[in-house]
């Protein structure tokens, strides 16, 4: 599950809006988090603030309409950089490449809060 910190306090979750595209297009993000369950054991969080732009999407595999959810994939994009995070069931995958190389749609990012 995802959630976030926006500018001014306000959190926001996966929970409340099911799907990244509710997201309001002029959100300002201080951090999004991505929560994932440890089978019983503490969830494991991880924060990510700092960036200029994000995106959360879902990963699935099979047919539509009966899609299974397999993980999440987090965009974040800062000084013309995106870094793709994949977080899996069984592990996780992590890239980096030019802003101009992503094939993410510009309507699926959301603004951040840097600091700098």
């Amino acid at each position: 599950m995802w959630a976030l910190k926006l500018k001014g306090g306000i959190e926001l979750t996966e929970k409340e809006l099911e799907y990244w595209d509710r997201v309001p297009a002029d959100a300002e993000i201080e951090a999004l988090a991505l929560i994932q369950p440890r089978g019983g054991k503490k969830m494991f969080v991880h924060d990510f603030r700092g960036y200029e732009e994000y995106c959360c999407a879902r990963m699935g595999v099979g047919p539509i309409p009966v899609l299974t959810q397999t993980g999440y994939c987090l965009y974040l994009s800062i000084h013309g950089q995106v870094t793709e995070i994949e977080f899996l069931d069984d592990g996780m995958r992590v890239k980096s490449y030019p802003r101009e190389k992503s094939d993410v749609p510009d309507r699926c990012w959301r603004r951040g809060l840097t600091t700098h």
